[in-house]
């Protein structure tokens, strides 16, 4: 098990983030959120898990959140969009320290590399344009699929059984992520 301390230093990533990032929460929606806007402003719960006419795909992990969004404050407001992208980065951040924590046992490296993803995130577009945030879900799916490969509550030594059935959440996630990503 991790020491006492680690959440504390893992929260410096999580600072650091929110600091870095914080800004974007006072961009205006554009590029393809707006297009997304556009086409959710038509869809309701059950729509928004079909394939529009306007794409060749269908996108739940963005409008199903849209809709949401919709139905909540009326509307779209650029700032709770951002604040999903951005509360999204940082749930990142924490699971790539926790994923490195599990795979090494060394906080040091947890707290290095959720500092670099922190930094460096895989794609800034994710974070500053809304309509770019299922990078940002599929991320959250991929990790929280490969802690559970590695046995979350497995205490750090997984047996057999909790591998197997962290295997399956992997696998589950996988399955769930192409099913519903835009390809």
């Amino acid at each position: 098990m991790f020491s006492r301390r680690f959440p504390f230093l893992l929260a410096h990533p999580l600072a650091l983030t929110l600091w870095l990032y914080g800004p974007i929460l006072r961009l205006p929606n554009v590029y393809d959120t707006l297009l997304h806007i556009q086409i959710a402003h038509g869809l309701g719960w059950w729509e928004a898990w079909l394939p529009t006419p306007q794409f060749g795909y269908f996108r739940p992990l963005v409008f199903v959140p849209l809709v949401t969004v919709r139905e909540v404050w009326g509307g779209y407001p650029a700032a709770v969009l951002q604040t999903i992208n951005l509360l999204q980065h940082s749930l990142n951040v924490g699971l790539v320290g926790w994923l490195v924590w599990r795979l090494w046992r060394d906080e040091r490296q947890a707290v290095t590399a959720a500092l670099l993803f922190a930094t460096f995130p895989f794609s800034y577009q994710a974070l500053a344009i809304y309509g770019n945030n299922v990078h940002l879900t599929i991320l959250n799916f991929v990790l929280l699929g490969l802690l559970g490969w590695c046995g979350i509550g497995s205490g750090g030594q997984g047996s057999r059984g909790a591998e197997e059935q962290g295997a399956g959440v992997c696998r589950g996630d996988c399955l769930f992520c192409g099913g519903v990503a835009d390809a």
